[in-house]
């Protein structure tokens, strides 16, 4: 699974086109006045402009498997990085992963992990380039029961095929592709960060299968691609 596309809801723009632009140096892939778009790798994040509300997220982008650290220490560079525990990175073992995370001025959760298996650098040193795609996208929702039913619409199962598990965070996807919606219901802590999940609106694309939302009343709806899955 490939999640080619997300759309996010955002009230910042101006600095969120400051902070994505200028400090970290993407390129905005589409110029329009209330959105900003960004080229990931194989994916692309719109942030979407609204006037109510402070909507924010927990995405991930997958980074060269080999260039952890020179990745960690180019973002700080730019940003801060955000603590648990005195702690700047986190490595997931049964993962094969490691992940630091940065906050942007919508108060977006922003993961850069980098997973074992994942293909490594061209060699070139790092840069914004470097990101490979949008491999983690939130998917706070009302019900995660509901959400799962829907999903498997798409054919997205939980990774480990277990039972939906309300209040904890569902990997939703297959295990070997290492790219998930991340299926919960509000309240849960996002790792490094003080921030709760909150319902927002949220679209992912999902090259070859078809597209996923979370709407305003915070259910789960799929529209399925018309090849078929």
């Amino acid at each position: 699974m490939l999640i080619e596309k997300v759309m996010l809801d955002t009230r910042p723009l101006k600095d969120m086109k400051h902070f994505y632009e200028e400090v970290l140096g993407f390129k905005e892939r589409e110029s329009e006045e209330n959105q900003l778009t960004i080229e990931a790798g194989r994916s692309t994040i719109t942030f979407q402009k609204v006037e109510e509300g402070n909507p924010f997220y927990h995405f991930a982008f997958d980074i060269p498997a080999d260039q952890f650290q020179v990745a960690k220490e180019w973002v700080k560079a730019r940003t801060p990085l955000l603590k648990e525990e005195d702690q700047d990175e986190v490595a997931f073992e049964h993962l094969q992963a490691c992940a630091f995370y940065f906050q942007d001025p919508a108060g977006n959760i922003v993961e850069c992990i980098a997973r074992r298996t994942a293909p490594q650098s061209d060699g070139q040193p790092f840069s914004i380039e470097s990101l490979q795609k949008v491999s983690e996208m939130s998917f706070v929702a009302v019900d995660a029961g509901q959400g799962g039913e829907v999903l498997e619409r798409l054919n997205l199962i939980e990774r480990e095929k277990r039972p939906i598990r309300p209040h904890l965070l569902n990997f939703m996807g297959e295990k070997e592709d290492e790219s998930f919606l991340l299926l919960l219901e509000p309240g849960r802590k996002w790792l490094f960060s003080d921030q709760m999940a909150e319902v927002y609106p949220v679209t992912a694309v999902l090259k070859g299968r078809g597209t996923a939302y979370v709407g305003e009343g915070g259910l789960v709806s799929v529209e399925e691609w018309e090849g078929g899955v």
